[in-house]
């Protein structure tokens, strides 16, 4: 597209030179429009050798720009993934902190019981040990001796 319009240029400019020339049928007038269409001509090939450049530079750019847009999205699957792990991780977290705490609940229950438990066993050894004692003051009945 851009080569089209430099080439409809080039001809404007070699098309008016070549009137001009032709009109005045003078030789300097001629030798003139014959430089201008030469420099018009040198010129139109530096411009189309710059829009080569420039296309070639264009399409290094795209390829570049693709591989960097290809880069990006694996990068941004790997974020995803370890989002997605950390996530997972945190709700594991949150999980089995709840889990210690019920845990933590029990042990202290489970305390409270074998100390209340000891109690009670403390208190029975006692009144055993109370009963033995009251056995002991207790004679047995003797039976008289035929």
């Amino acid at each position: 597209m851009k080569k089209g319009k430099l080439t409809i240029m080039f001809l404007a400019v070699l098309g008016c030179s070549l009137i001009l020339a032709g009109c005045d049928g003078g030789e300097k007038e001629k030798d003139e429009a014959i430089a201008e269409a030469a420099e018009a001509r040198a010129n139109l090939a530096k411009a189309q050798v710059a829009l080569a450049k420039i296309e070639k530079e264009e399409d290094n750019l795209k390829s570049e720009l693709a591989a960097v847009i290809q880069e990006r999205d694996k990068l941004q699957e790997q974020v995803d993934a370890l989002t997605k792990k950390w996530d997972e991780a945190v709700a594991k977290a949150t999980y089995t902190e709840e889990e210690v705490e019920n845990l933590r609940g029990q042990l202290k229950e489970q305390m409270e019981s074998v100390s209340k438990l000891q109690d009670q066993v403390k208190k029975l050894q006692a009144t055993i040990e109370e009963l033995q004692d009251k056995l002991k003051d207790i004679k047995a009945p003797t039976v008289p001796q035929l």
